[in-house]
């Protein structure tokens, strides 16, 4: 599952578009960030829902753009829609990385985010060790944060 994060300078608030397959949580993931008691329902297409917080009395509202895209690949094109020269920003890499020649940054901030910690603790351990070395290689070349959640 993947989450591209936007920090729009638009003053129209931050977006995150998140990308995965079927049946990996990212409709779960949602209505927990927005502290809903609904039962998640299969995601069609690019849908969109957004949430608003407060930072304090008598100030204004945060709001959140929350773009997912279900179906898996065949339905890539539909990113386009949110994801367009008006709302894309460039992220620079410093003289931090030694290798940066081999990387690729993504043009936003991304993150790849595991879930299904579960099922992946019951692979044996020779297993893990390649998923997880490949992952950290995946990040690392797109200049990605990696996650993993568990629900409980």
């Amino acid at each position: 599952m993947f989450c591209i994060l936007d920090e729009s300078q638009t003053g129209d608030g931050s977006s995150v578009f998140i990308i995965g397959s079927k049946n990996s949580g990212k409709t779960s993931i949602i209505l927990r960030f927005l502290d809903r008691d609904e039962a998640p329902k299969p995601t069609v297409a690019l849908e969109y829902t957004f949430g608003r917080r407060a930072k304090g009395h008598n100030i204004a509202k945060d709001v959140g753009h929350i773009w997912e895209l279900g179906g898996g690949t065949w339905l890539s094109k539909l990113m386009e829609v949110p994801l367009n020269a008006d709302t894309l920003f460039i992220k620079l890499l410093g003289d931090f990385y030694l290798d940066k020649n081999m990387m690729d940054p993504f043009l936003i901030p991304l993150i790849i985010v595991g879930g299904k910690a579960d099922i992946f603790q019951d692979f044996d351990s020779e297993k893990r060790k390649i998923i997880c070395k490949t992952l950290r290689f995946v990040a690392h070349v797109n200049g990605a944060a990696l996650q993993v959640y568990i629900f409980f």
